[in-house]
């Protein structure tokens, strides 16, 4: 696909100290359209997950200064799918703020302040890859077990037109939740009970880190 389209794309003007793929996904572009001295791309899953072309991935991963994964699992990963690049592979957490995301989570909101049974949350993008699913299934299972609950996810995605109909073939429009998208998520997972990450593979949870602070 790259090499069908690269030539009716335009180049970066100047040079740059340091070109930097985080999505992990547009190493091609900046090596082929940025001019700079040094080229970097993240790994921020289990490599095998992508189902990428090793060949093609190889040739590109050559030519790049350094490959970045967000924990050593990745890392390890990585590795043994490239062992030759290994030198320039590093591990480089994701970095969470501590100070802010503490000062965020004190902001007043009304989730189901009424409610006094045990809270779930989720805090996600509704993606096949993120296991929600389970999450249905568990609720189900829990308020057949006699528990008091509400599970609640935050986030958006394509997934969620499936999960509303799951939801209600269980029957549980008053207890599986969809909060929607929320630019801070802070105060929702301070008051929650539980926080539950369904995801069928993970490189390193941002929500989960953030979730502990």
């Amino acid at each position: 696909l790259w090499r069908a389209c690269k030539d009716s794309l335009k180049s970066f003007d100047g040079h740059y100290d340091v070109a930097i793929d985080y999505s992990g996904g547009l190493k091609a572009f900046i090596l082929d359209k940025v001019k700079a001295k040094k080229k970097l791309t993240w790994i921020h899953s289990d490599y095998r997950v992508y189902k990428r072309d090793k060949k093609i991935d190889y040739e590109d991963y050559k030519k790049l200064d350094s490959i970045i994964t967000v924990s050593q699992t990745a890392y390890d990963i990585f590795v043994s799918e490239f062992p030759s690049f290994q030198e320039k592979t590093h591990v480089i957490q994701n970095i969470s703020n501590k100070n802010q995301i503490q000062e965020m989570a004190k902001e007043k909101i009304d989730f189901d302040n009424n409610y006094e049974g045990i809270k779930i949350l989720d805090i996600t993008r509704l993606d096949p890859n993120k296991g929600l699913y389970i999450a249905v299934e568990s609720c189900k299972y829990l308020l057949d077990e006699g528990y008091d609950i509400k599970w609640y996810i935050l986030g958006d995605g394509p997934e969620k037109h499936k999960l509303e109909e799951l939801i209600k073939f269980y029957k549980l429009e008053d207890r599986f939740i969809l909060l929607g998208l929320h630019a801070n998520p802070y105060p929702y997972i301070k008051r929650a009970d539980l926080i539950v990450h369904c995801s069928l593979f993970e490189g390193k949870s941002v929500a989960i880190d953030e979730a502990m602070l």
